[in-house]
């Protein structure tokens, strides 16, 4: 269809129904314009008035008909005969409030608890890390040392884009009234945020000198003097009350002073690491700079996370065999290197109980389908006076189909929407219950992907429904 004629319907269209008592208004008079003209001719032919009026009345068809006509030129009779339906079935079910809420609590309970845990494994299962391409970073699987890790950086350039290295420990730091604080801090590569698409809201990114080393490798724990740390967002309001004023100073030490702040992440980042590993912890609140430079003497301090970038057009089998040729120059009690995806190592402790729970809800979800349209298909057959008296005024099998799909539709919709509040509060519980090793699960919500799912199951119940009122 042209696009000059869509332009020129649809704005008509969408004022026949923002606009509908004006347009009829103009119909009236358009059409009773006609009809004079009309008779007019037919006066001047030499017909007396009333055999005139007669004769255009019988012309133009009747001006019912005529309106009808045009109504359905504009494509208007099916949302008006929507409305009428819904307004029908709306009376029909205030007169029988016991199957109107049986019906709706039903769908709602199917919906409701197939939503909220749909929400969870779209939060956990399929929405994609918020990482720069989470698709193409991968995990070792053991922890290693720096100088294993520099080893690895220095060797898979060919199929690795870039490497980065994290720990993630426990600490407790002094506050200025002299109480301990207990915060999570990641001794980070000075090229992770980089790697993994981190901006910063205030302050400078680490650079490349940030992990030269200062004087002899230092023990694990506390920071070397000279590091510098960047904050999280959440711990630079909580701590710090959001003051930008902060950047440059030193942190509090236990006994010398702290790392150096020079930035603040932006909102929202958080690191989430697979569990079982020593860094599968919460998200640090401090982020320091590994300087702790390549030494033989600590290369069996095997503490760093080690995460990959795969090249574009790189598979997991061709940068593992990379690996495996640095690694065959290691040592015989060198740990064992195998890349694995990130986003699939993360969730593969919970996937199996969250789909064993998503094929369950299903289950319930359907059920609640079939008691439904068992209820409408029983509530059908006691109304068979009702349908046989309508046909017998002329109404059409069709129509009275229509209807009753009408009532369904209605049914189907009231129960989504109590469904979808019923999901909301049954999130917030499995929030609260939920084990501790499900990653992102603070991330789940009833956002667009949802509510579609949602609008999925409503039309599976009424295409249900609508096989059982067919039969």
């Amino acid at each position: 269809m042209p696009l000059e004629h869509w332009l020129y319907t649809l704005p008509l269209r969408l004022r026949s129904i923002f606009r509908r008592s004006r347009v009829e208004r103009e119909l009236d008079d358009e059409l009773r314009f006609h009809m004079e003209q009309q008779v007019e001719r037919n006066i001047a032919s030499g017909m007396n008035a009333r055999e005139a009026r007669r004769q255009a009345f019988l012309a133009l068809d009747g001006l019912e008909r005529c309106k009808e006509e045009c109504r359905d030129m504009r494509r208007m009779n099916v949302a008006d005969d929507l409305v009428k339906d819904l307004a029908y079935s709306t009376r029909v079910l205030r007169k029988s409030p016991v199957f109107a809420i049986t019906a709706v609590v039903t769908i709602a309970l199917g919906i409701g608890a197939s939503t909220a845990i749909f929400s969870v494994t779209n939060a956990v299962l399929l929405r994609p890390l918020l990482y720069k391409n989470p698709d193409r970073l991968v995990v070792v699987d053991d922890l290693l040392s720096n100088a294993y890790f520099t080893d690895l950086r220095d060797g898979t350039g060919a199929t690795l884009e870039d490497m980065a290295a994290v720990m993630v420990f426990r600490a407790v730091v002094p506050r200025e009234d002299g109480t301990a604080e207990r915060i999570g801090k990641g001794l980070i590569t000075t090229n992770f945020f980089h790697m993994m698409g981190a901006h910063l809201a205030f302050g400078r990114d680490f650079a490349e000198e940030d992990g030269k080393p200062h004087g002899q490798p230092p023990p694990p724990f506390p920071p070397p003097q000279g590091a510098v740390a960047i904050l999280a967002y959440d711990y630079f309001q909580r701590r710090y009350n959001a003051n930008p004023a902060i950047l440059g100073s030193h942190m509090l030490g236990t006994e010398r002073a702290g790392p150096r702040i020079v930035g603040v992440l932006q909102p929202g980042f958080k690191l989430f690491l697979p569990s079982g590993r020593l860094g599968s912890r919460p998200s640090p609140d401090v982020w320091i700079a590994n300087d702790r430079g390549y030494d033989e003497r600590n290369r069996g301090e095997l503490m760093l996370q080690v995460i990959g970038s795969l090249k574009p057009d790189v598979t997991l089998e061709r940068a593992q065999a990379q690996i495996d040729l640095v690694a065959a120059t290691w040592r015989a009690d060198a740990p064992h290197v195998r890349l694995e995806s990130w986003h699939k190592t993360l969730v593969a402790e919970v996937r199996p109980a969250l789909l064993a729970l998503m094929g369950a809800v299903t289950f319930l979800l359907l059920i609640a389908c079939a008691n439904v349209a068992n209820l409408l298909l029983v509530r059908t057959s006691l109304r068979e006076r009702e349908l046989a008296v309508r046909a017998a005024l002329g109404a059409r099998a069709g129509r009275l189909t229509r209807q009753m799909l009408a009532e369904a539709l209605l049914l189907c919709g009231l129960g989504t929407l109590l469904g979808v509040g019923l999901a909301w509060l049954c999130i917030r519980e499995f929030l609260a219950l939920a084990p501790a090793n499900m990653p992102r699960l603070e991330s789940t919500s009833i956002d667009w992907r949802v509510l579609g799912f949602s609008r999925s199951e409503e039309h599976t119940s009424e295409l249900q429904s609508r096989q059982y009122l067919v039969c």
